[in-house]
């Protein structure tokens, strides 16, 4: 009898634990629905995704949770509540160096104003940019990326030399995406423009034309765009 009631204990408390996985999946698929409607209720959505979390059995189903609750702030423009959730992600143990690293991304971006309509503050963008270069398990990648936009702050600025070291940095970085290199020289001949140094602009975009990295299409449209450099 007593090994009865064991086995049926058993069986109650599996039960729950898997009615439990199945209501964390049903609360992430419902605030999904409403965040994916033309008009989405972000306040809605997040009380599904706060009740995921609530659910939550592990660090992964936590920092999913926590992921979506910050794209309601962002997508509803409660900013500084966006961050909070994504600065959460970055404490949750058990989250993945791609999800911190993510995370850190949004809270670095958001300061950068034009993606998420908020008023600017560059050098905080750049202070959080700077942070994904110590992450563990940052890419050679998302170092440049970071290093992007440090380039892209000082360039919205018009500070444009600093612009420019940022992006000479990305030129000299190795194990990155061919294009990225490319772009970064393109950049750094567009602030020279931007400055009227029409001279100097066609200089280092002349220095593409002999990159490895560039294709014939981008090559072929940095001609183009030398021989138009006055227009």
């Amino acid at each position: 009898m007593k090994k009865m009631v064991l086995v049926l204990g058993l069986m109650l408390c599996f039960g729950l634990a898997l009615e439990a996985q199945v209501n964390f999946k049903q609360a992430i698929d419902e605030g999904t629905k409403k965040m994916k409607v033309r008009e989405p209720d972000f306040a809605a959505a997040r009380a599904d995704f706060t009740k995921a979390l609530e659910l939550a059995s592990n660090d992964s189903e936590k920092t999913l949770a926590t992921i979506n609750i910050a794209d309601t702030y962002y997508r509803g423009r409660e900013y500084e509540k966006a961050r909070a959730e994504d600065a959460k992600i970055l404490g949750i143990k058990g989250s993945t160096a791609k999800q911190k690293i993510d995370a850190q991304f949004r809270i670095a971006e958001s300061f950068m104003g034009y993606r998420f309509q908020e008023k600017p503050d560059y050098a905080r963008s750049r202070a959080e940019y700077a942070k994904v270069l110590n992450m563990e398990g940052a890419t050679p990648d998302d170092k440049a990326k970071a290093v992007f936009g440090m380039g892209d702050s000082y360039a919205t600025e018009k500070k444009y030399a600093q612009a420019r070291a940022e992006y000479a940095k990305i030129v000299q970085m190795k194990d990155i995406k061919p294009e990225m290199k490319v772009e970064a020289q393109y950049n750094i001949g567009a602030d020279y423009r931007a400055e009227g140094n029409f001279d100097m602009a066609k200089a280092e975009w002349a220095k593409i034309l002999k990159m490895d990295e560039a294709t014939p299409e981008y090559k072929e449209k940095v001609e183009q765009r030398i021989r138009t450099v006055y227009w």
